[in-house]
């Protein structure tokens, strides 16, 4: 399971987590992006397709963002 991004109350994020549900563990580990990072926002959309994950709107505090990633 991947997690992309979220809110705390204060801060919009764009980190990424991956937590190994095969494994029973329920450790989360964060994965370092490579290229150009989404700006931070939450209330966006997320789908893993093959080896990637896209990335659609959301909001970054001020703006409705209708970008792509």
């Amino acid at each position: 399971m991947y997690i992309f991004g979220g809110y705390d109350g204060k801060t919009r994020f764009s980190d990424l987590f991956k937590c190994n549900l095969r494994k029973a563990t329920f450790k989360w580990k964060r994965i370092a992006g490579d290229g150009t990072l989404p700006l931070n926002r939450f209330g966006h959309s997320a789908v893993i397709y093959e080896h990637s994950m896209f990335i659609f709107g959301g909001w970054n505090g001020h703006d409705t963002l209708d970008d792509i990633y």
